[in-house]
């Protein structure tokens, strides 16, 4: 056994008990540090940022795994010296780098259409079409819950990420994916409760990290991706579907601006943005408008038919 394993487990636990540690907080935390503690092999009290350093350096994590991996850390080891195990913090001298601003990755209509008639699956082409046509993070996908659907409508209320499990913003659900959806409903015998559900325990919904995990095994089979750190995930649908649609989007917020009602807290506009960003984000649109509307009508057409199942 290694010697931080029990002080990890004293420490995920308290933060647990404090309530500073919810969902799969624990899980996650848990196996950075264990990662460490397992490089790290020494006392206690021998740790230093040498440890840290030889463990960030590892060849499979890319730098944005390393600057949350060190910001994972940071916080156990001051708990350290506060619980006096250890008389100085070891990750002190650790410098702090900044992230380059990357450009968002997104995937091409001839790669969705090869990961859409890669998948077999209903649900998890569902998954997909619903990540393409809206622009859904895979947090929004696992909040997808019937009651969320709005069927005279035809509209989808979204739970985003910063709305602590409220709905946030409401989107109009095109004919394709609606024909989908409805016969993922229909076939899966869901009346309440979450859309997207596991096999294995059909009472309950499935969460963002299986979400990204799935989409990610898929871009994978594919062959959409190719290496480890490229940027392909399953947030590069989310900038696809933002890419393809700039033209229309913008266009159409311009002429609604974004108000929100006091009682529904919906935004009149369809992606929910201010009219000072959709102004700003039109002129980008405007400048690129031919390469724009040839890629969302070249991805409309690709994505719009789900295979028969």
């Amino acid at each position: 056994m290694s010697h931080l394993q029990p002080l990890v487990d004293e420490y995920v636990d308290r933060r647990v008990a404090l309530g500073e540690f919810t969902g799969r907080s624990p899980v996650v935390i848990t196996s950075v540090l264990m990662s460490f503690a397992h490089v790290a092999d020494v006392a206690v009290d021998e740790l230093c940022v040498d440890h840290v350093e030889s463990w960030l350096s590892s060849p499979r994590l890319g730098p944005s795994s390393r600057k949350t991996h060190a910001s994972k850390l940071r916080p156990f080891a001051r708990w350290l010296v506060h619980r006096r195990h250890i008389v100085h913090d070891f990750t002190a001298g650790l410098p702090r780098r900044r992230l380059p601003t990357a450009l968002p990755r997104c995937l091409s209509a001839e790669q969705i259409s090869q990961l859409i008639e890669a998948i077999p699956y209903r649900r998890d082409r569902l998954i997909v079409l619903t990540m393409a046509h809206l622009g859904l993070r895979c947090i929004e996908v696992a909040r997808m819950d019937l009651e969320d659907v709005d069927v005279n409508e035809k509209l989808i209320y979204v739970r985003g990420k910063n709305g602590l499990g409220q709905r946030t913003r409401a989107l109009p659900i095109v004919d394709e994916l609606w024909d989908a959806l409805t016969t993922h409903l229909s076939e899966s015998g869901i009346e309440h409760g979450p859309v997207f559900r596991s096999r294995e325990r059909p009472d309950r919904g499935i969460t963002e990290t299986w979400i990204s995990e799935l989409v990610v095994a898929w871009l994978w089979r594919c062959g959409v991706k190719k290496s480890t750190g490229d940027g392909i995930s399953a947030h590069s649908l989310r900038h696809s579907c933002a890419q393809s649609s700039s033209i229309e989007t913008y266009r159409y917020a311009l002429c609604r601006p974004c108000s929100v009602t006091r009682a529904s807290r919906l935004p009149s506009c369809t992606y929910g943005r201010s009219r000072r960003a959709c102004e700003r984000h039109s002129k980008v649109a405007t400048s690129t408008a031919s390469t724009d509307h040839h890629a969302a009508r070249g991805m409309r057409s690709l994505i719009a038919k789900p295979r028969a199942h």
